[in-house]
């Protein structure tokens, strides 16, 4: 009992100890991305900053708005709600304040909340709307756009916030002629509705008239040509040339497509083995842990019967993973390989025989692995 406590503690720093690498590296990737996204984004936010100072507005607050894409946050959607409301857009204005409130409440800055939640009280008696009402709104397929976004049905006839200047509505229908429409909206409170008329039947065109039948006319008969005196002194007629025999396809080509498949295929295979051994190697780890913590499994290093058990079953899933990463990586290089050697083959060789590959594990009490065996 105490010898098999001691591999009890033990576990997961042999043979995991790559294991632990391997997911290291998966979830360092995440963070590095977000990294970049955060620099990226403070980077546009500088550039926004500098170009409003600079009067830019347009330009400004476009580059708000890739800043908050990249990296979204409350105080971000406040800066460009400020933006956009110096411009004059106050429903873009109305719209960020109100998502960065809603930012700041998942986040608990209540104060930050507060604030949003005022700046967009403030400016929403200014809001100028625009109402879109379909005469006939029951028509199969309609589609109504308001500056190139889809209106939801049910929003049809209900005033909504748009920003002061020009906005162009369209609509659509299957068998229908398409209608459009440019209608000015004042600051202030201003609003206007547009009622869009039932879209008329498509124009069918006319059908073609049938092609005119040609005349028919007899064909006269040509004579015949007179035969030809034989001459006694002619020559013989030469011999004709026998034909070429055809040149043999080209097989080659279908050896290189064979190699690049069979590439594809043990590549693939090798990626989801190795994501299947990491998802395990993460359970493993955590099973190892309970072991030293659980008091009724090993309690004081000793392990009860129940505990003898549940290790043995956190050993075998070890090994398991350490085959299952050992095998993928393994895959993942023998199918990149087969990719880029594909086509380097002569023809000589792909009458030889076909492609084959094989990928067979290798598993043992204290190693793992895979071994890949192919002809080419």
């Amino acid at each position: 009992m105490g010898s098999r406590s001691h591999l009890q503690v033990a576990l997961g720093k042999g043979r995991l100890q790559w294991t632990l690498a391997a997911l290291g590296l998966l979830l360092l990737a995440p963070s590095a991305r977000a990294d970049d996204d955060r620099a990226r984004a403070e980077m546009l936010f500088e550039a926004a900053t500098q170009l409003w100072n600079a009067g830019k507005k347009d330009k400004a607050c476009e580059m708000f708005a890739a800043a908050v894409s990249t990296q979204p946050s409350a105080g971000g959607r406040l800066n460009l709600g400020r933006c956009h409301e110096q411009a004059g857009r106050t429903a873009s204005a109305w719209r960020e304040y109100s998502r960065a409130a809603a930012m700041a409440k998942l986040a608990g800055q209540a104060e930050r909340e507060a604030g949003a939640r005022e700046l967009a009280a403030r400016i929403e008696p200014k809001l100028s709307k625009l109402s879109v009402q379909p005469a006939a709104a029951g028509t199969p397929g309609l589609k109504i756009l308001c500056d190139d976004t889809p209106l939801d049905p049910g929003s049809y006839g209900m005033p909504e916030p748009v920003d002061p200047g020009e906005h162009r509505v369209e609509a659509s229908a299957p068998g229908r002629q398409p209608w459009s429409a440019t209608v000015i909206v004042g600051p202030a409170g201003d609003i206007k509705t547009v009622i869009v008329p039932e879209l008329g039947a498509e124009a069918k065109p006319e059908p073609l008239p049938p092609a005119p039948v040609p005349e028919t006319r007899p064909t006269p008969t040509p004579e015949p040509a007179p035969a030809p005196q034989a001459r006694p002194d002619a020559s013989a007629a030469p011999e004709p040339t026998p034909a070429k025999p055809p040149a043999p396809a080209d097989t080659t080509a279908g050896n290189g497509t064979g190699l690049r498949i069979a590439g594809f295929a043990v590549g693939g295979a090798g990626l989801v083995a190795v994501g299947v051994g990491a998802v395990l190697g993460a359970v493993v780890l955590y099973d190892a842990g309970k072991v030293e913590h659980e008091p009724t499994l090993c309690p004081n290093r000793q392990c009860t019967p129940a505990g003898e058990t549940y290790v043995d079953a956190v050993s075998d899933k070890g090994t398991a993973a350490t085959v299952l990463l050992a095998a993928g990586g393994v895959a993942l290089a023998g199918g990149a390989v087969l990719v880029l050697t594909a086509g380097l083959g002569s023809g000589e060789d792909t009458e030889k025989g076909a492609v084959a590959v094989q990928l067979a594990p290798i598993a043992g009490p204290q190693v793992g692995g895979a071994m890949l065996r192919g002809t080419f």
